[in-house]
């Protein structure tokens, strides 16, 4: 299981868009999830639940 400093904030984007060029110029760390080119976004829940996952499995 992974583990994540105490204030630790994991912020999401809009499905299109993303998370802002503001608040990733503010970010310790980002990560992105890679997608096939002919996929223009993924929903919302499916991006948290696979973040959420790769994170308990100390990915």
């Amino acid at each position: 299981k992974g583990s994540l400093p105490p204030h630790a904030i994991l912020a999401f984007g809009a499905e299109r868009e993303g998370v802002s060029r503001e608040l990733i110029s503010k970010s310790d760390h980002c990560v992105s999830i890679p997608m096939s080119p002919s996929v223009s976004s993924l929903n919302l829940a499916t991006a948290v639940s696979a973040v959420l996952y790769a994170w308990r499995l100390g990915l």
